[in-house]
């Protein structure tokens, strides 16, 4: 299995960097070796359709978790129920084992935290979401989980009462729509 996880998140980072394979270092040395470039080729191959997972296992299996998650907490909050919704999102924090994992809790948390109105505490994640997306890079690495990570920052950001973070929010809305605008015809 940790060889299927290795193949598809390699296949997702090379469909990312199309060409990376057969770029080279300053000194003229290839970033790939043939081997590695027919082992490319052959996991590129192994795209839809193929019988094959695009993505690694886990990352959608904790997309999948968490948007089901997000259906439990809704429910939960219909009943008055902040409190358990909000548990749910915090045991599933916990013992997430990737940073990735990690995030897509912490946005799936945010979701619930804005759509209950808490905006006070959905700012601190809001702010945390956005520190981590810098820190890794995300929108180098994932462009579509980073525009919904920074849209959903960006909704939160605006239910505060406050009109502090106005740079921050036009900030937002610009390196969305560099990324996808589409997406930020929605946000302005």
């Amino acid at each position: 299995q940790v060889s299927r996880i290795i193949d598809a998140e390699t296949r997702v980072f090379v469909q990312n960097l199309k060409g990376i394979e057969n770029l080279a270092f300053s000194d003229g040395t290839p970033f790939a070796d043939n081997a590695t470039r027919e082992w490319i080729r052959q996991i590129s191959a192994q795209g839809p359709g193929s019988g094959k997972s695009q993505a690694a296992p886990g990352a959608d299996e904790t997309r999948v978790e968490v948007d089901q998650t997000l259906d439990q907490a809704t429910a939960l909050i219909r009943e008055n129920k902040l409190d358990e919704a909000l548990s749910l999102f915090k045991a599933n924090l916990s013992r997430a084992g990737s940073m990735r994992d990690k995030f897509l809790w912490k946005t799936g948390l945010l979701r619930v935290l804005v759509e209950s109105k808490q905006t006070r505490i959905a700012a601190v994640y809001a702010w945390d979401i956005l520190e981590i997306i810098d820190r890794y890079s995300l929108d180098d690495w994932d462009p579509q989980l980073s525009v919904e990570a920074m849209s959903l920052a960006l909704t939160s950001l605006r239910l505060e009462e406050k009109d502090e973070n106005e740079t921050l929010k036009q900030g937002l809305i610009k390196r969305v729509s560099l990324l996808d605008p589409v997406q930020a015809l929605t946000l302005v």
